[in-house]
């Protein structure tokens, strides 16, 4: 299923925010597990947030065979600002939600202890940036693997050890 991402790609690192990097991480799950059976959406209403308010989930990627889903928070941070300051809340969020869920992050404008924070937690994978397309993916793509049975799209061209 197609997503469209808007614009060449190509916009300096430092423009991307929020919504363009939320349509990278929906098309590469979309592209990463292409003829998996997987629904990915954008902006899904999900019940309520940790705060009571209205939340909606980034991503919803949705099984069709299953109907097991999970949510992406995706949160990109070019240059050092106040998202530092809303990583916590984004993390308590997910953990507090129906279906698992984790924050995909990406960008050199994390504050060490952030990035730290988001590197330990199982609430949080990294997706970065390159020219324009998702490019370093493993932690994302391994998340969906392990929440869809879809081993096949990590493991590719291993082979299991044989018995001695």
């Amino acid at each position: 299923m197609p997503i469209q991402t808007g614009g060449s790609g190509d916009e300096p690192i430092a423009k991307l925010g929020g919504k363009p990097y939320r349509l990278l991480v929906a098309a590469q799950v979309a592209k990463a597990f292409a003829g998996a059976d997987l629904f990915v959406y954008e902006e899904v209403p999900f019940g309520s947030s940790i705060m009571g308010k209205d939340r909606h989930v980034d991503i919803l990627v949705l099984s069709r065979k299953t109907g097991r889903a999970v949510g992406l928070q995706a949160k990109y941070q070019a240059v050092a600002g106040t998202t530092d300051e809303k990583i916590h809340y984004a993390l308590a969020d997910c953990a507090a939600m129906w279906t698992p869920c984790v924050v995909v992050y990406g960008g050199p404008g994390w504050s060490l202890g952030v990035r730290h924070t988001l590197e330990a937690s199982r609430h949080a994978v990294r997706a970065e940036v390159v020219n324009g397309k998702i490019r370093e993916s493993a932690e994302l793509d391994s998340f969906v693997a392990a929440q869809f049975g879809l081993w096949a799209t990590i493991l590719k061209n291993k082979k299991p050890v044989a018995a001695t």
